[in-house]
């Protein structure tokens, strides 16, 4: 038995070990994708709109982002109904860093997009682990994830679909996670990621619809059909 839990700590540790040494390595050798300038404005100017509204002094005496004043502001900017997460995060820690290249500045959204995406297949990992029951079987399922050529290059420098499928997987294990264990830290961590995913794309809001239904068949079925419960059971 302790054979077999230090063999799941060293595989899967080394496992998200190497994953983590490879996209350090590599996150400099990808490109600029279409979207990703159209990303960084939105995070500027979602940027100077709570600069303004909350009176940040530090945004606003930004030399870089005050350069980019005469951009539209958010109000009548064509995207302003895309999620802004990940665009004003990137940006703000961009600042925070001082970080004035283009080059520099986004060798950082990649690796910040990279490591959202590890975020993302360790809540894959973990899902199937649950499901069936076994720490191997998380593995091949979060392996085969990684696998995937363009998944694991978009993992880089899609900071629109690969973010949010990053996004996406945490909040669906956190969510499994509340269902089964129906714990106050639990349900603030679900909720939490829930919102975040939202954040990044409104679709993520099929999350707490599910939640409810889930929770209303599970009472409905300790009260009217056990079996219905020990299925769920068998299930996680």
């Amino acid at each position: 038995m302790i054979l077999i839990k230090n063999s799941k700590e060293v595989l899967v540790g080394g496992f998200f070990l190497t994953l983590i040494t490879v996209g350090l390595f590599i996150f400099r050798d990808y490109g600029i994708s279409a979207d990703e300038e159209i990303e960084r404005r939105l995070g500027i100017i979602n940027l100077n709109y709570l600069a303004d509204l909350f009176n940040i002094g530090f945004l606003q005496r930004d030399q870089i982002l005050q350069a980019h004043r005469f951009w539209p502001t958010l109000d009548i900017y064509y995207d302003h109904a895309f999620g802004p997460l990940f665009a004003e995060f990137s940006v703000l820690l961009e600042r925070l860093l001082q970080i004035n290249t283009d080059r520099e500045i986004y060798f950082l959204r990649h690796a910040l997009n990279f490591f959202i995406f590890v975020a993302g297949v360790f809540s894959l990992f973990k899902m199937s682990e649950r499901r069936f029951h076994s720490w191997k079987v998380g593995l091949l399922t979060a392996l085969m994830l990684v696998l995937s050529p363009r998944i694991f290059a978009d993992a880089f420098y899609n900071s629109k679909d690969l973010v949010f499928l990053s996004f996406f997987l945490i909040a669906t294990n956190a969510s499994i996670d509340f269902l089964i264990k129906r714990s106050v830290v639990s349900a603030l961590f679900a909720g939490l990621t829930i919102g975040l995913a939202i954040d990044v794309r409104p679709m993520a809001i099929i999350l707490p619809a599910i939640i409810i239904f889930l929770g209303a068949w599970n009472q409905w079925s300790v009260k009217y059909s056990p079996h219905a419960l020990k299925f769920k059971t068998e299930i996680y």
